[in-house]
């Protein structure tokens, strides 16, 4: 119960950041957000950067290796595939508000057979199988779809990189998540941050060797590791504004 109040609490805050940002902020300089430079922002951006960057060390590292050394590569895989199942009715509702209905019915069609005759999406059906491909939608790139401007580079703790319109499209996502519609019903509800929880888990795990491996069969995983947390902070900011720019281009 504690953990799902400070969730709702830690969105209630971000709402007025969020809406002061894509409703105040100059179409100029959310429309162009490469153009902001080093600003008090970006200092608390830098300091949150280095506390997550501590947290993937200190705690979701450990965390990952301890999923990894008791859950089977096989058991991992199959919880992943039920969770990107569960992606499902985002990707179909945000195809579908940015116009896009074949590929809408791509990802319905998908859903539809991994849920059916996957058991619930644990073995997928409709990618090596039924051969319906298509690149997931967010409502963060549907906001872009309609022009809505970026705004500036955010770092949260715990939550990572991000911007006012990505954090008002994960507030959309979530109310399509599946799991936040257990009871209670909500999107910080536990099942839905369990979910959550295990994603996260899940794709660093995927990097890890088998329970029992060698040390050296650790250093590609722990070079990734290495990378991610010693990338500069411009760089990071710079990836970023890429990745969104392609996300709702392609």
């Amino acid at each position: 119960m504690t953990m799902q109040f400070l969730v709702h609490m830690r969105l209630v805050l971000l709402l007025p950041l969020v809406t002061f940002v894509l409703f105040v902020t100059p179409a100029q300089a959310r429309l162009e957000p490469e153009a902001v430079r080093l600003t008090p922002l970006d200092r608390v951006n830098e300091q949150n950067m280095q506390f997550n960057d501590w947290l993937i060390v200190s705690v979701f590292d450990p965390a990952a290796r301890s999923y990894n050394w008791t859950v089977p590569k096989w058991g991992q895989r199959r919880v992943s595939s039920i969770l990107r199942n569960l992606m499902g009715p985002r990707d179909i509702v945000n195809s579908l508000l940015q116009g896009k209905l074949h590929r809408a019915s791509v990802h319905f069609a998908r859903f539809a057979a991994d849920t059916v005759f996957g058991l619930g999406g644990a073995f997928e059906i409709g990618v090596p199988v039924l051969k319906l491909r298509a690149p997931p939608e967010t409502f963060n790139e549907t906001l872009g779809s309609y022009r809505v401007g970026t705004g500036p580079f955010l770092i949260i703790p715990m939550i990572g990189e991000t911007s006012p319109r990505a954090l008002t499209g994960s507030l959309g996502d979530a109310l399509l998540y599946p799991l936040g519609w257990l009871p209670p019903a909500g999107p910080g509800n536990t099942a839905s941050m369990g979910g959550r929880m295990f994603e996260g888990m899940g794709s660093m795990s995927a990097r890890m060797p088998p329970r029992g491996s060698p040390s050296e069969a650790w250093i590609p995983y722990e070079n990734v590791r290495d990378a991610l947390i010693s990338t500069p902070y411009d760089e990071r900011k710079r990836l970023y504004f890429e990745n969104e720019r392609w996300d709702v281009e392609r």
